[in-house]
């Protein structure tokens, strides 16, 4: 058997050559940063903030209103004195209502009367 040549490709294109492309100048655009808001720990006492609805730099005044803390330690009297069959004494329950330690404190702006915290009981 002899050796046939077999039919020859073509030589390759030859592509011109990869173009530079210079890379559009980048913009820079500023960012403005907003203030990071300031965590208030709310206690029971008035406290230096800034209100979030006038947004004047005011002291808070603390009001105190009933909470969860306060119905809770109503129903749980209330239960106790009712398993104990003291009867008469159940209105008592009552009378944790009217207690300040176990109410929420809500701080309230002077300036425009907004509520800007809560500090609750539960």
């Amino acid at each position: 058997m002899t050796y046939q040549p077999q039919q020859q490709y073509p030589p390759p294109q030859q592509y011109p050559a990869p173009q530079q492309y210079a890379a559009p100048p980048q913009q820079t655009t500023p960012i403005a940063q907003q203030p990071l808001p300031v965590k208030v720990a709310w206690g029971d006492s008035p406290t230096p903030m800034t209100c979030t609805n006038c947004n004047t730099q005011q002291t808070s005044v603390p009001t105190k209103k009933v909470g969860c803390m306060s119905w809770i330690i109503v129903g749980v009297v209330a239960f106790v004195l009712f398993d104990l069959v003291l009867w008469p004494c159940i209105p008592c329950a009552f009378l944790a209502l009217l207690i300040n330690g176990l109410k929420d404190t809500h701080h309230v702006c002077p300036n425009c009367n907004h509520v800007n915290g809560v500090k609750k009981m539960v």
